[in-house]
């Protein structure tokens, strides 16, 4: 698994590097930070005494290039290892975008992102454990008039756990959607309509969930300082648990509401408020139901106190309800509930070298388990 990792990033670097070669002006960054901390639960387990001091370097390369006058490529990656205590990992997150105008009112995008990393802390699995989640995206996009647009993104997804204990969490989707997007107002308010239909297939266990949701939406610019957008509809879910004795999937089927808000407050150039709210259906976290009803609220804030010192502090809350309706063994509701805060302190020694302070404290409760974890670190991160 580390090998194949390893090899990835070695070819990764491989066509960058053919890629600087032929574009001549080599728009590219590169960007290495190296933390060294504390993390009081690696493990993420209830009463757990799994401290350990942890060690990571991530290497984030970016870059963009023409490949013709009507077709652009978006490379951005970050190769995160890190070692503690519990193991040492290589974590590879790619994102690659391929873009290419066929005429001045049609573009095609075709993208994909796979994002890796470890987590814990469940009634699945005794430890922590790694997993990768692969998203590819085509998206064709026709310009209508001035004000009109739509696309008609098709979407495939991944998600795979590394250990057995955890494997019946994996899954696959396949995602269909039309949008529709109008400009009421220049620079200043824009709507849009959403139709859309996702299969999940649960790969290791004979479980499937289908959903299909409508949307409206609004994004509406009032001045220089704040900015706000809208969301909602419903989604019509269809669970099906052929291993279930006597599951119907007509008992199954629901109508839930959907719903979604931000609002960014910007007072000065220095300073940034937002905060943004969420309500809608997920892919389940918990290996006995089908789907999840997820809730998250996240407010943060960033002040540039002086040119060389930049501060930032988020929170986010979420909550997870597991209907009874929709359970592979016929148990009854459930909720799991995650509260994480992170604070951080940037200082700008020179153009090319900076220093980070982080804080970040993360609290997990409900009936899928219960943990919590302090972990502070400092970073050295230089931009190149």
């Amino acid at each position: 698994m580390k090998k194949n990792k390893l090899f990835i990033s070695i070819l990764v670097g491989l066509v960058a590097g053919q890629i600087f070669a032929d574009s001549g002006n080599r728009p590219f960054s590169i960007i290495n930070t190296m933390r060294i901390g504390y993390d009081d639960n690696i493990y993420m387990q209830e009463d757990s005494e799994s401290a350990s001091m942890y060690f990571e370097d991530g290497v984030d390369l970016s870059f963009n290039a023409s490949l013709s006058d009507r077709t652009d490529i978006l490379f951005r990656s970050l190769f995160l290892f890190s070692t503690d205590n519990a193991d040492t990992t290589l974590d590879p997150n790619l994102y690659v975008v391929l873009s290419h105008s066929v005429s001045p009112r049609l573009l095609l995008q075709l993208s994909n992102v796979l994002r890796s990393g470890h987590a814990g802390g469940n009634n699945t699995a005794d430890k922590r454990y790694d997993y990768w989640i692969n998203t590819t995206t085509f998206e064709p996009t026709y310009v209508l008039t001035s004000k009109d647009r739509v696309s008609l993104p098709v979407s495939y997804e991944m998600k795979r756990h590394d250990g057995k204990e955890v494997e019946k969490l994996d899954y696959t989707t396949a995602k269909i959607e039309a949008s529709w997007e109008r400009e009421l107002r220049p620079q200043r308010t824009t709507s849009s309509l959403n139709l859309s239909h996702k299969m999940t297939e649960y790969d290791n266990r004979d479980s499937e969930h289908d959903s299909t949701r409508l949307s409206v939406g609004l994004s509406h610019t009032f001045n220089q300082e704040w900015h706000g957008t809208i969301g909602g509809g419903v989604a019509y879910n269809q669970p099906d648990f052929a291993d279930t004795p006597g599951f119907s999937p007509e008992n199954g089927e629901t109508f839930s509401p959907e719903f979604n808000a931000g609002l960014t407050y910007v007072p000065t150039p220095r300073s940034r408020i937002s905060a943004n709210i969420s309500h809608g259906q997920s892919e389940s976290r918990a290996y006995t139901y089908g789907s999840s009803m997820v809730t998250e609220l996240e407010l943060s804030a960033q002040h540039d106190f002086t040119a060389k010192i930049m501060g930032k502090a988020t929170a986010r809350f979420q909550q997870s309800d597991y209907d009874k309706d929709d359970s592979e063994n016929g148990k009854g509701s459930t909720e799991s509930e995650r509260m994480q805060l992170e604070l951080q302190l940037n200082y700008k020694i020179n153009r090319v070298n900076f220093l980070e302070l982080r804080y970040k404290y993360t609290d997990k409760s409900g009936d899928h388990g219960e943990w919590d974890q302090n972990r502070i670190d400092m970073g050295w991160r230089v931009e190149l």
